[in-house]
This record gives C-alpha cells, structure tokens and sequence, in this order.
C-alpha cells in the first residue's frame, strides 16, 4: 500500500446522516444485536460502518477500499456498496499540510445473524487491512405469546 493512513477510526451506528453541508453525523453507536431466538431465518439487521481515513500531508492519488464481513465461524464475505471497486481521490481541504485529509466512508450493511457471538468487519486499503470493526449477535429469550 502505497497510502499509509496516520488516523484510523471506524466504528458502527444504526442511523448515518449528511447534511447538505456535507456534514455527518452517526446516531446510536452500536456493537451489539440482540436477536430473539425465535427471530425468522430471513431477520436482517440493518447498521452502518462510519470509516474515517486520515493523514498529512494529503498525496495526490486515488485508493481502493474493500470491506469484508469475518462471521463468527471464520467464513469471509466481501460487502458490496456503492463504491466497490471504484477508487477514492484523497480529499485535501486546506492548502496547509499541517491539516489531515483523506476520506470518510459510510457504507449500509444489511447482514443476516446466522450465528451468535462476535464477527467484525475488515476495511482493508489497497489489499491491506487498516482496520476491524468488532459486533456481537446475542440470541435473546423470545418474548412471551399474548
């Protein structure tokens, strides 16, 4: 990786917003799903990743970012999103280098609990795992028929 970032965060929440001033924000940060036992194969839980990407000074070039789901059994699934495959420009939002750039990714995950326990997501640049992002799925007592 020819891109080595200084700053890594990433983490998950249940609502992504962008303003118009192109500004996010991530409501209920989350790492845990509980699920009831009865809950049907089909449950899908729904989340964002929020991924930030940062150093200085900002090279001028492009990255490529792969996200994969590592379930807790160890099986490797690529996630797909709206830029999968398709390279980032490094934003650089000063002409001071002494300010960080880089990008900010917020990618849908829509993920089937097919087991309990903790997985996480890999967010890799250019082949090279940067960062993981841990969740647990907790298998809850189904609530009592009325």
């Amino acid at each position: 990786m020819a891109v080595k970032f200084q700053f890594v965060n990433a983490f998950l929440c249940e609502r992504a917003l962008i303003d118009q001033d192109k500004i996010l924000s991530a409501i209920r940060i989350v790492d845990l799903f509980q699920v009831p036992e009865n809950a049907p194969e089909t449950t899908v839980l729904q989340f964002y990743a929020i991924i930030s990407l940062k150093l200085f000074p900002v090279p001028d070039e492009t990255v490529l970012i792969g996200a994969t789901l590592v379930r807790v059994n160890g099986e490797r699934e690529p996630i797909a999103y709206s830029h999968s495959g398709k390279p980032f420009r490094l934003l650089d939002h000063s002409p001071d280098p002494s300010v960080p750039g880089g990008l900010n990714l917020v990618i849908q995950l829509n993920i089937v609990p097919k087991n309990a326990g903790t997985a996480y997501f890999e967010i890799d640049v250019d082949g090279e795992v940067v960062t993981r992002i841990p969740f647990t799925i907790r298998r809850i007592p189904a609530p009592p028929a009325q």
